[in-house]
């Protein structure tokens, strides 16, 4: 069965038979429909214009009296005024320029248990947080000689003491563990002990060139501090025991004596390490001692010490720093100075100590 849809509109007397009497829709009324009906679309428009229109003229009318205040010139409040510019003066000046002098490094006193100075320190320097300080000998022109340890990082170095600048190096075998260090002839030699390997070597001071080669024994046959006393051309060696060793100051450097170094009670002091000749007397570290000890030479007997414990300020140290090691003369020995650090110190000390004495 099919069934046809279609819409009424489209039906013809043909296809449907409409009875007798019934008019579905008679066609006076069909065609007065849209007349009959108002139309809503007109209505709805004009609507749309006059709430369109109700919205919008007073956002005009607030626009064109924006416009207005902003175009014309209104006093700003005092605050808001602009600064006006300064007043060029018509007076001339005249501009001195006033060159100011540093002021000098604070001086730090260490006070003995009377109250005298004990020692002070005049200045610091930068110091090579790497080297492992063995030898410190102070040459011509205020310029430093340094002797490094540890295997594979043992040098000579020349370094500018103001800046802590390396001006020259030379690198030792990474067999040999360098250790002190003096230097002879009128600064143009430098000797290098090292450590375990009973070897010593000797430099020229301007080009660093190994000139010679030497074997040495002591007690622990170890190398440890080595300085020299020009008036007798005699070198003063240390080997980490109580003892000084006694070299002649020409090649080979063969040992002429050794002696014992005691306190004022007659003890042995075990442990020595750096030296420095000064005035007749021998200057001495300790290893892992704060003590700067000065020593007779002809008796062994120490004359006098001082303690660093408070050399280097708190804000000074470093985690990885080393024992106090390091001792050079300032200005060839005349005002009781000398340049003291350590092992892996971030600075050098320019100190004065007023007790320093002399056997010449």
């Amino acid at each position: 069965m099919q069934f046809l849809c279609v819409s009424p509109n489209f039906i013809s007397p043909e296809t449907y038979k409409v009875p007798p009497g019934l008019d579905l829709m008679p066609p006076s009324r069909n065609n007065n429909k849209r007349s009959q009906i108002p139309s809503t679309a007109s209505w709805f428009t004009i609507r749309s214009i006059l709430l369109f229109l109700i919205a919008i003229v007073p956002s005009i009318f607030f626009a064109l009296s924006h416009f207005h205040i902003h175009t014309t010139t209104l006093p700003l409040p005092e605050r808001l005024k602009p600064t006006p510019p300064p007043r060029e003066s018509k007076t001339e000046t005249t501009t001195t320029t006033t060159t100011t002098t540093p002021p000098p490094p604070e001086i730090r006193r260490n006070l003995d248990s009377s109250g005298n100075i004990e020692w002070e320190v005049l200045d610091s320097y930068k110091h090579d947080r790497r080297a492992f300080t063995q030898g410190f000998h102070t040459g011509k022109n205020n310029i430093m000689y340094e002797g490094t340890g540890l295997f594979g990082r043992s040098e000579l170095r020349k370094v500018e003491i103001n800046t802590g600048k390396v001006l020259k190096r030379v690198k030792l075998d990474n067999s040999k563990f360098g250790e002190g260090i003096t230097l002879l002839d009128d600064d143009t030699r430098v000797i290098q002990l090292t450590w375990k390997s009973r070897t010593g070597y000797v430099w020229d001071t301007e080009t660093f060139e190994q000139l010679q080669t030497f074997q040495f024994s002591t007690i622990r046959n170890e190398g440890w501090g080595i300085t020299w006393n020009s008036n007798t051309d005699k070198l003063y060696v240390s080997d980490g025991s109580d003892h000084i060793f006694v070299w002649n100051g020409r090649y080979p450097f063969e040992e002429e004596k050794r002696f014992v170094v005691l306190d004022e009670t007659g003890q042995k002091i075990p442990k020595l390490n750096e030296l420095e000749w000064y005035k007749g007397t021998i200057l001495a570290n300790v290893w892992y001692d704060d003590r700067l000890l000065q020593i007779n030479p002809s008796t062994g007997i120490v004359m006098k010490s001082w303690n660093f414990k408070n050399l280097v300020l708190k804000k000074e140290r470093h985690s990885k720093q080393d024992c106090f090691n390091g001792i050079a003369l300032v200005n060839g020995e005349d005002d009781k100075e000398l340049y003291l650090t350590g092992k892996l110190w971030r600075r050098v000390y320019k100190v004065r100590i007023p007790g320093l004495m002399s056997l010449e």
